[in-house]
């Protein structure tokens, strides 16, 4: 019995090892995420991979969006819905998670079939985002989702809990 438990101990360390070269070989490791601002490259862009009239009426769609909210987008970051993993990819572990199940519950709750390619808007220190879009194809009302970083940064609130994204705000006009 004795030969057993060594064996069965000895196989738990050498899948620990192995697991712990597994992951130092694949370049695995815990990444901090940092507070720059989002940027995307032009090849990334998937608005770039769009056939030119699409391009066009998601682009007259946004311009509607912001003009219905008088929204002064020099100072926001704009970023197709179809790139938000260029926002989330800048986000903490925490964060990103939090900010997903917001983003795509309020898309969910908000958004029908026939709406318009959304448009982010990412303020500087990303503690901010406003998701624009409209309904029936460009023809309908027009949404803005408002979500918000709430919590302090690098510590934890009384409840344990670190920062989260939240909905602060819905509006359709």
């Amino acid at each position: 019995m004795k030969k057993r438990t060594w064996t069965v101990a000895s196989m738990f360390a050498v899948a620990a090892i192995a697991g712990v070269s597994l992951v130092s070989l694949y370049g695995i490791q815990d990444v901090q995420a940092t507070k720059e601002k989002v940027k995307i490259k032009n090849e990334e862009k998937m608005m770039d991979h769009r056939p030119k009239e699409i391009r066009e009426k998601i682009e007259k769609s946004w311009s509607n969006a912001l003009k219905a909210y008088a929204i002064d987008d020099s100072e926001w970051t704009k970023i197709d819905y179809a790139d938000s993993i260029h926002l989330t990819e800048t986000l903490s572990q925490e964060e990103k998670t939090s900010f997903i199940d917001s983003m795509y519950g309020a898309m969910e709750k908000y958004s029908k079939i026939g709406d318009m390619m959304p448009l982010m808007l990412v303020n500087e220190d990303k503690s901010k985002v406003v998701i624009l879009f409209q309904h029936d194809e460009g023809k309908g009302k027009t949404v803005k989702i408002e979500l918000a970083l709430k919590g302090e940064a690098n510590s934890l609130t009384n409840d344990g809990a670190s920062r989260k994204w939240t909905v602060e705000n819905v509006e359709e006009k």
